[in-house]
């Protein structure tokens, strides 16, 4: 059995959480905690609001939108302790004051409309005994899917939700365009939604059991999956261990090395790539190569499956035109 530290270290974001059931001196626990990845999520804290809770605004004048950040997230109603990550508290709180149920209440609700991420809406109502309920609201393609969770009160047993899996792609409405569109291969990269551009790969070790379930889901459907991982001979054997079909190689180091030594820029990537061919795993890279640099790259790592040029192919090409710029990096 996990301790609650190890259930929330599991994953490196998160979201928002829920813990709840009780101590070794049975006694009632009840926790919310929230994380976020955007300014505007970020920005709030906890204020006190009777025997409740409510979020506020560190800095008002920052706010882009209060809509699904200030709410509620405490409130109680007798010997019962509503929490949630949403204004779902308030249709909880109202549905119980007019004698309806905490199920009742979330029948009427769906996940959060906060495109492309549609965040799962948790909550929590506890008993003064400390038995529980609990619930996520969370998106199936296009449709919500409403899950809940009854427990009786055990001492040292506490049960734990939140919200993400997850600190960044893939994203569910991701997932969603994958299954949809059926493309030969995709490449899960562990960026934010909000990144400009990657800045690391997956730690195929610590997210395993996500990436494993992901790439179920692809490979379900005949999809290719290449998992981006830096050059780290432990990192491609996770990825192997998580099903992938490929890794792809994080270049950016070897980009930014290559100009002042080559060989020494290369050689984790060679150590790497030596790993995936031991592993049997298909081997792409991607992030800064360039007409400069790709030659040399290739040549040291011949077994190269494809490469992912971006930037710097539609930089050449304002320059030679597509189609030559096309050309000239085929021939490299």
């Amino acid at each position: 059995m996990n301790t609650v530290f190890q259930a929330v270290g599991a994953v490196s974001y998160p979201g928002r959480g829920i813990v709840a059931g009780m101590n070794e001196r049975g006694e009632k626990v009840l926790a919310y905690f929230i994380m976020g990845r955007s300014e505007n999520s970020r920005n709030r804290v906890f204020v006190a609001e009777g025997e409740g809770l409510r979020t506020q605004a560190a800095d008002p004048s920052a706010v882009v939108d209060p809509s699904l950040i200030i709410y509620s997230a405490v409130r109680t109603f007798g010997d019962r302790t509503i929490v949630t990550n949403g204004d779902q508290t308030d249709t909880i709180y109202d549905f119980l004051a007019t004698g309806g149920t905490f199920e009742d209440a979330l029948r009427t609700r769906e996940y959060e409309p906060d495109a492309p991420n549609y965040t799962p809406r948790i909550s929590c109502l506890m008993k003064g005994n400390g038995a529980h309920k609990m619930s996520i609201l969370k998106r199936e393609g296009e449709t919500c899917q409403r899950f809940f969770f009854e427990y009786a009160p055990v001492w040292s047993v506490g049960h734990y939700l939140h919200t993400y899996q997850g600190d960044g792609n893939p994203i569910p409405s991701f997932v969603d365009l994958v299954l949809e569109v059926v493309p030969a291969q995709v490449t899960l990269v562990p960026d934010a939604h909000d990144a400009i551009t990657s800045y690391a790969g997956w730690d195929t070790l610590a997210h395993r059991e996500f990436l494993t379930g992901v790439t179920r889901r692809f490979h379900e459907r005949g999809i290719r999956v290449s998992i981006f991982v830096d050059p780290v001979p432990a990192m491609v054997a996770g990825a192997k261990a998580c099903g992938a079909d490929r890794v792809e190689l994080y270049t950016e180091a070897y980009a930014r090395e290559y100009p002042a030594d080559p060989a020494r820029a290369v050689a984790p990537y060679v150590a790497a790539a030596e790993e995936a061919r031991r592993q049997g795993l298909g081997l792409n890279a991607g992030h800064d190569l360039s007409l400069e640099n790709l030659r040399s790259y290739v040549e040291r790592i011949p077994w190269t499956d494809e490469v992912s040029i971006g930037h710097a192919l539609i930089s050449d090409a304002l320059y030679y035109g597509l189609e030559n710029t096309v050309r000239l990096y085929r021939r490299e």
